[in-house]
């Protein structure tokens, strides 16, 4: 196992002279680490070697046997995964691979997630193949273990369009990953209701959510030196498609259906019916295959989310519109809730008629490129 083989800080002025070290190791060369971690071969986990060192959070450990690094599976193709440093609470440190997302931590001085510390990223690139990154306090790849890709840096080799361009294949590069989002779909509006008659109640249904954009993440294609690949990005108002070259269309989202029309109910024969169920506009998910952020070289995949409808009408009026999806703001491809329903309830032949509530315009696409 790991173990620690020196104090935390503490900012004690009695060990002044050390808090000097650990300021130049952690501020000037990326901290004490000399870590060197074995290839896995799909079956076998990678284990981190005895003799490596590495300092999380001003501790300094060193492992003094081969060890395990435990959580391994086997990945899907060009699935990533992280490498931690666990610290416990009797000074060792053990090791562990996860698919939680690191942060990068500027007052820990390195990529952590909670108080473990991010020490690589591993990739299956084949069916037996695997990337292995080391990383060093300033997010540099200090080792890369296959060949075939030499990963210059994690951050510079990533390309985002959020509006049409032209991704221009960087030297030495013979595939390229994409990740790409269409727009979704614009929701649909609410039904109208119509004037009343003795004993009814007449309304609009709510309109249908619009569609979320078909997606694909991490699908390798071949490419060339200097080939120039144009970018089409799906917009909800216009073509939704998002479209890369004659590599790949990715399908926008459907509009929502717009709710029916002038829909009526006997009161006299349903006295408790309340029309807010029908009224109610369609809400929309960020489903856990929604782009949303990007991790590393890789996007990554969201929690769920609910943007809902057009609150539902139980009594007499326009129906109610839903809020707007809140583009701008890191949502690609989510199709826009639908509008709510209208509703007139009192009996009369000079009632009026009421409207129901326009639908959500969808979120744009997005592509992300790695390589």
């Amino acid at each position: 196992m790991a173990k620690l083989i020196s104090e935390p800080l503490d900012y004690n002025p009695q060990t002044e002279d050390w808090q000097k070290l650990l300021y130049k190791l952690t501020t000037t060369t990326g901290g004490l680490n000399l870590i060197e971690i074995t290839q896995s071969d799909g079956e076998n986990p990678p284990r981190v070697v005895k003799g490596s060192r590495l300092e999380v959070n001003g501790s300094f450990y060193q492992v003094d046997e081969d060890e395990l690094i435990t959580g391994f599976s086997a990945l899907p193709l060009n699935a990533l995964s992280y490498i931690y440093a666990e610290p416990q609470e009797n000074g060792v440190l053990l090791f562990n691979m996860s698919p939680a997302v690191p942060v990068m931590s500027i007052a820990k001085g390195g990529l952590f997630n909670g108080a473990s510390r991010c020490i690589a990223l591993i990739r299956r690139i084949g069916a037996a193949e695997y990337n292995l990154i080391r990383l060093d306090n300033n997010n540099r790849p200090t080792l890369n273990v296959n060949d075939q890709d030499s990963f210059q840096t994690v951050f510079n080799r990533r390309q985002t369009f959020e509006s049409d361009g032209v991704f221009v294949v960087p030297e030495g590069v013979t595939q390229i990953f994409v990740s790409a989002i269409a727009a979704g779909g614009t929701g649909g509006r609410g039904g109208n209701s119509n004037r009343n008659t003795v004993f009814n109640i007449t309304f609009g249904n709510g309109g249908a959510a619009g569609a979320n954009g078909s997606f694909i993440i991490n699908q390798a294609y071949p490419a060339t030196p200097g080939e120039q690949i144009a970018i089409q990005i799906g917009i909800p108002t216009g073509d939704r498609n998002t479209v890369i070259s004659n590599l790949v269309t990715v399908i926008g989202g459907a509009n929502g259906a717009n709710g029916a029309n002038y829909q009526r109910v006997n009161t006299y024969q349903n006295p408790s019916f309340n029309p807010a169920s029908r009224t109610l506009g369609g809400s929309r998910l960020i489903e856990a295959s929604d782009i949303i952020n990007v991790s590393f070289w890789i996007p990554v995949r969201t929690t769920t989310t609910t943007f809902s409808g057009g609150a539902g009408r139980g009594n007499q009026g326009n129906g109610n519109a839903p809020a707007a999806l809140p583009v701008g703001t890191g949502i690609f491809g989510i199709g826009g809730p639908g509008g709510g329903g209208a509703v007139t309830t009192n009996t009369g032949s000079s009632n009026n008629y009421f409207t129901g509530a326009n639908g959500v315009i969808g979120a744009p696409g997005r592509v992300i490129i790695t390589w």
